[in-house]
């Protein structure tokens, strides 16, 4: 049997005489969201507004029996009621989408369309910043514990509502302890333009980044965009390096990738980190809208004193374009040691070398580079 919708499909179907449907659309024909569902008498799956749903056709509800989509692998935001249209608000249909991916082998599709966050209801930070940061409802699109993982954007842009509020659960994409990984034609957009962080950058109120990736070993990230945002447009932290020696981020790859017009850097890494990699990538104009210090391309920062030590090590930044930047186009700090910069090109912003009072920052070459 053919639905126009899943409205259609919910309320006008009696499962027990057309158990299997072609599903043409979330809302209406082919709007993204088309499939084919069949009806599963025994189930008592949980519904999740996208691959699971419950009859509407019975006055009253069975006990068993569920819509089930049949699918492989991959997962559709749109199967969820994500529109793309850049009207709607599109973050709890792509956050219950992420809900149910698995934990080994997730893959999750954004169709081409721009996908706004949030209605702008969340509340702002007090000013000074104080109390508890994980205020009003979560927006942002978390994922942990992702092994063997890929998210595919097919040049989707997801877009922060110009009303959002400067806080934690409006952030962009959190990945938290994720393992081998590509991450793919994806662009966010923080909205810098109409969103103004009004205290600065103090942690723990400052994770705003477009895409944050902690603890995270072996991730592939291939012509993403992360412009506008009101901190980093990527960053790369190893939080538990603190309390686990092994659970830094390394092998973390940024190629064809973009970061230009963020408040703070266009990537930033702190903490021990290793083999934190970019190829062929812009980190530009950092700072040039409104910032705050350093607003630099690239930060490769210090962080703190941990199990290990503190630094970056075996790092690779090659044919990136750094160009006005506020502050620095790339910046080693303490302890970043045998790592490369190579055959890129700086415009109007330099490489900087911090102090090494204890000769932390070592091996390091800066060969073949461009400086106008």
């Amino acid at each position: 049997m053919e639905c126009t919708s899943l409205q259609d499909m919910l309320n006008n179907v009696n499962p027990s005489i057309n158990p299997y449907v072609n599903l043409l659309g979330y809302y209406q024909p082919n709007d993204g969201a088309d499939g084919h569902f069949f009806w599963d008498d025994n189930s008592t799956e949980n519904a999740n507004g996208g691959t699971i749903f419950e009859s509407n056709f019975y006055p009253t509800p069975p006990l068993t029996g569920r819509w089930i989509r049949i699918y492989v692998d991959e997962v559709n935001v749109k199967w969820f009621g994500a529109k793309g249209d850049g009207i709607h608000d599109d973050a709890y249909a792509i956050r219950s989408a992420i809900a149910i991916l698995p934990v080994d082998g997730a893959q999750l599709l954004f169709p081409s369309g721009m996908y706004l966050q949030g209605d702008g209801t969340n509340p702002s930070y007090p000013l000074p910043y104080s109390g508890n940061p994980l205020i009003g409802t979560d927006i942002s699109y978390y994922f942990e514990g992702l092994i063997n993982f890929k998210i595919t954007g097919t040049g989707a842009i997801i877009i922060a509502n110009p009303l959002n509020s400067c806080i934690v659960n409006n952030r962009g994409f959190y990945f938290f302890n994720c393992q081998d990984g590509l991450i793919e034609g994806l662009e966010y957009n923080g909205n810098i333009l109409s969103r103004h962080p009004q205290g600065g950058d103090p942690a723990p109120w400052n994770d705003q980044n477009g895409f944050h990736f902690d603890c995270c070993k072996r991730i592939v990230i291939d012509g993403v965009k992360s412009n506008n945002c009101v901190m980093d447009g990527f960053h790369v932290s190893s939080s538990l390096v603190f309390s686990s020696i092994e659970n830094w981020s390394e092998d973390v790859t940024f190629v064809n990738c973009q970061s230009n017009f963020n408040y703070r850097q266009g990537l930033s890494v702190v903490n021990i980190s290793k083999r934190i990699n970019c190829v062929n990538s812009e980190f530009s104009y950092t700072g040039t809208i409104y910032g705050t210090s350093p607003m630099a391309g690239i930060d490769y920062e210090e962080g703190y004193e941990s199990p290990l030590g503190r630094g970056l090590t075996d790092c690779l930044v090659t044919s990136c374009l750094f160009k006005d930047n506020v502050g620095t186009g790339l910046s080693f700090h303490y302890g970043t040691s045998n790592s490369k910069v190579m055959n890129s090109i700086f415009i109007n912003c330099g490489f900087f070398n911090a102090p090494d009072v204890d000769n932390l920052s070592v091996n390091n070459d800066i060969i073949g580079n461009t400086f106008i």
